[in-house]
C-alpha cells in the first residue's frame, strides 16, 4: 500500500510500483482528494498498464488509516511519507516504510 497525497507523489514512485507488480505482487496507491486516471497515469510516464496495480481514494488521514485497518488481509508494507500515518500504523504492528526499497520490502515479504 502506497499512500500519496497528490498525482505527482503517485507519478514519482510508479516505476518502482511496476517493478513490485511485475514480481507478483498487488500495488495499491491510496490518493486524497484527487482522482486519478489510469490510463492517463500510465500513458503520460511512458509505461503500459497494469492490472497489479490499484487505486483507492481516501479523504484524510484518519480515513487512509481506517481503511488500511479494516481490511481483512494485511497488507505486508505501507509506504507513506506522512509521519503520523506512519507512527499509529506502526504502533498498530504494521511493517511501515517512509519511501520506496525494494531490499526492505523483499526482507519484509520473505520473514
Amino acid at each position: 500500500m502506497w499512500i500519496a497525497d497528490n498525482r505527482s507523489d503517485v507519478a514519482a514512485v510508479l516505476k518502482g510500483a511496476i517493478e513490485l507488480a511485475r514480481n507478483g505482487n498487488y500495488v495499491w496507491f491510496m490518493t486524497g482528494s484527487c482522482i486519478i486516471k489510469r490510463d492517463k497515469l500510465f500513458k503520460d510516464a511512458g509505461f503500459c498498464d497494469h492490472s497489479g496495480i490499484k487505486f483507492l481514494v481516501a479523504k484524510n488521514c484518519l480515513s487512509k488509516v481506517w481503511n488500511i485497518v479494516i481490511k481483512k488481509k494485511r497488507y505486508d508494507v505501507v509506504i507513506s511519507n506522512n509521519a503520523l500515518i506512519r507512527r499509529v500504523l506502526s504502533v498498530l504492528g504494521y511493517n511501515v516504510l517512509d519511501r520506496y526499497d525494494s531490499i526492505r520490502i523483499e526482507n519484509i515479504k520473505k520473514a
